[in-house]
């Protein structure tokens, strides 16, 4: 008896099985195009043919869609009156354009708004699939498959386009309009360094987000750079050879078409690359630019690069990147660039390296008023050809009346020339004038004391009030002891010409920081007339009431090596009074 129940049920099944197999073609497509109506509507298809295969439980047709005649299709069905999907092909010539009134009527808006600009005019449906709900009898998704006829070179002059292009749109819940929505991807191929990459991408309204991404591996560093900036070479910049025979692995490779951007990133034995590629943004660019950062791992050293650097691996340098940059770059720029954000500084074109140094252990950091500093060097494989620099970002006083401002910090770090220095600008108020100079300071870290070397820019009027005269090409040298802060200065020397009417001579100031009173001015000439130094002194008023006969004479008498001091107060400076 408890057999009853399993025959009968097997009984069932083969009454079903015969109920698919009886059915009509007439009973199938009445019911496919029952359901096509609630997707496409009553007047955009039609079907010419339908063939039932019920041990496949599929049938396939031929019909017209989209008003193109020799639509291949196939539909899928689990029992009676259960449709699963619909999928049809069209025809090589078509040509049903992703503009066709059917397609935007079907997806609710314009797909066209989606797609890149390059691309509209060339994409053409290929074929489409439609998803049943079997509960609800109606279409839950329609799938709408475009092919590309045209390439896309995604940036011009780069050696890399997108071959292959598939777009798909997907529209979820076609049929009720407060549900619907339609989201698409643009699929395709390219090839870096002679290597194919699939690449894929999101479609959505914004176009300028557009990015498209692939992964790949196994790519040689030059290759994959000759690749991206369109050059068969790196012209005038040399790269160690251990570079350019670097190998990646794990790579992968984003491409922002609107932003004219390309980035790589990949894994090699020297860390982690970036690779950062910018096409012209306006026509006052002409050249590609790009920026390359390797993030070296732990332990890496310099000699890993060239053989010659050895003398640098024990320098204490963290967070190093090794930097290969087209042109110069500011810390604004560099700080918008992926793999160097985090250490925004000024890179030089070429190959460089930027690290974190620890100025502590140089003893100058109670100086320059910080611990750390981003600095950045040329990478060249002759040792006295690196200088690490770094811009500060405050001023460094030198007593109350010395400023050096525009800051730039130098390490040269070559054990036959090693020196720190700061370079910028000084602004000494001397007397009642402020002069700038430009120049640097050399720091003595032994003994912790600095000489500053600078030269005036443009010329010094009226020195120590001295009217007339006029001082310029001065130089100034100073030295002071940096073991304290702030720096107190001591007398500052100064040299340069000076000039009275016509004639030109040489001249030298003597300053006392701490006492700008005790302060003088002395300047030697080969020859003066008396009365340019007459007029210089005297005020107009003055020169006013000198008789006209006077003035002849004053002009008719010269001197030869002439010393003149001027002295804002009694004043001894070395053998002068």
């Amino acid at each position: 008896m408890k057999s009853l129940p399993l025959i009968a049920t097997v009984f069932g099944l083969f009454l079903v099985q015969l109920s698919w197999a009886h059915s009509t073609n007439t009973d199938w497509e009445n019911l496919l195009r029952d359901q096509l109506n609630s997707a496409l509507g009553n007047e955009s298809f039609s079907i010419q043919t339908l063939q039932i295969a019920p041990s496949e439980k599929r049938l396939t047709g031929v019909g017209t869609f989209f008003k193109k005649e020799g639509v291949r299709f196939t539909v899928s069905y689990e029992g009676a009156e259960e449709i699963g999907s619909f999928e049809a092909t069209m025809p090589s010539n078509a040509k049903v354009s992703v503009t066709h009134g059917e397609i935007r009527e079907l997806a609710g808006q314009r797909l066209e708004q989606f797609l890149p600009d390059a691309l509209q005019k060339s994409v053409y449906l290929e074929g489409f699939r439609i998803e049943f709900s079997k509960k609800e009898k109606k279409a839950q998704s329609i799938h709408l498959l475009f092919n590309a006829l045209n390439n896309w070179e995604f940036l011009q002059g780069s050696q890399v386009a997108l071959e292959q292009i598939k777009i798909r749109f997907e529209v979820e819940h076609p049929t009720e309009k407060a549900k619907r929505h339609t989201h698409g991807i643009l699929t395709g191929l390219t090839t870096i360094a002679g290597k194919s990459v699939a690449l894929e991408a999101d479609l959505t309204s914004r176009k300028e987000e557009l990015q498209l991404s692939g992964t790949t591996g196994d790519l040689s560093f030059q290759g994959s750079l000759q690749s991206l900036i369109g050059r068969s070479s790196i012209h005038g910049i040399d790269l160690p050879d251990n570079l350019i025979s670097l190998d990646l692995s794990t790579a992968t490779l984003t491409f922002a078409p609107y932003q004219k951007w390309i980035t790589l990133r990949a894994n090699s034995s020297w860390g982690e690359v970036d690779m950062w590629v910018q096409r012209p943004t306006n026509s006052k660019q002409k050249e590609t630019a790009y920026l390359v950062t390797i993030s070296p791992p732990e332990g890496f050293r310099l000699s890993w690069i060239h053989a010659n650097l050895k003398a640098l691996d024990g320098i204490d340098l963290s967070k190093q990147k090794i930097v290969l940059s087209s042109e110069e770059k500011s810390k604004e720029e560099t700080s918008k660039i992926p793999g160097l954000s985090e250490m925004a500084t000024y890179v030089s074109r070429g190959l460089s390296m930027v690290a974190d140094l620890d100025v502590r252990k140089l003893g100058i950091d109670h100086l320059i008023g910080v611990k750390n500093l981003i600095v950045s060097s040329p990478l060249s494989s002759k040792l006295e050809h690196i200088r690490f620099d770094a811009a500060l970002e405050t001023n460094i006083a030198f007593g109350k009346t010395a400023t050096l401002k525009d800051v730039i910090f130098r390490l040269k770090p070559a054990p036959s020339n090693f020196a720190v220095s700061l370079l910028g600008v000084m602004e000494t108020q001397v007397d009642e004038d402020v002069l700038i100079f430009k120049g640097g300071v050399e720091l003595v870290l032994s003994d912790q004391t600095f000489n500053f070397l600078a030269m005036m820019n443009g010329d010094w009027n009226d020195p120590l009030g001295a009217r007339g005269l006029q001082v310029s090409d001065l130089g100034i040298q100073m030295g002071a002891s940096f073991t304290t802060a702030p720096v107190l200065l001591p007398n500052i020397a100064l040299a340069g010409k000076v000039e009275i009417g016509k004639f030109r001579g040489s001249a030298t100031v003597a300053f006392d920081a701490r006492n700008p009173a005790k302060s003088m001015l002395a300047a030697d000439f080969n020859q003066l007339i008396l009365w340019d130094l007459v007029a210089a002194l005297c005020s107009d008023a003055v020169e006013k009431h000198i008789p006209a006969d006077m003035k002849d004479n004053l002009r008719s008498i010269y001197f030869k090596d002439v010393e003149l001091e001027a002295v804002p107060a009694p004043v001894q400076v070395l053998d002068r009074l």
